[in-house]
């Protein structure tokens, strides 16, 4: 009998191979890119005297989010809602 499946385990092999040789070109020509939005300072985004919770930025602390509130109601509602349905069925 013939071994069958030797050849697709090759083929396999090759694929993967030119699949990671094509993705370390690709993350060499992409890196430098990288490093460099890396090293970009944070106060270069904010304007020269300007305030950065005064510019929206997110570094300050968190705002409540609209509607915040009733979500928490509805969710503690279906939890009481959970909790007498447990209750019932002991």
């Amino acid at each position: 009998m013939k071994k069958r499946g030797s050849s697709g385990l090759v083929l396999l092999v090759v694929v993967m191979a030119i699949v990671l040789l094509l993705v370390a070109k690709n993350w060499k020509a992409a890196a430098p890119r990288l490093a460099e939005t890396m090293r970009a300072q944070p106060q270069a985004a904010h304007p020269a005297g300007g305030d950065p919770a005064e510019a929206g930025d997110d570094d300050g602390p968190p705002r409540a989010l609209p509607g915040v509130g009733e979500m928490k109601r509805a969710t503690d509602r279906h939890a009481d809602q959970v909790q007498e349905a447990l209750a019932e069925d002991r």
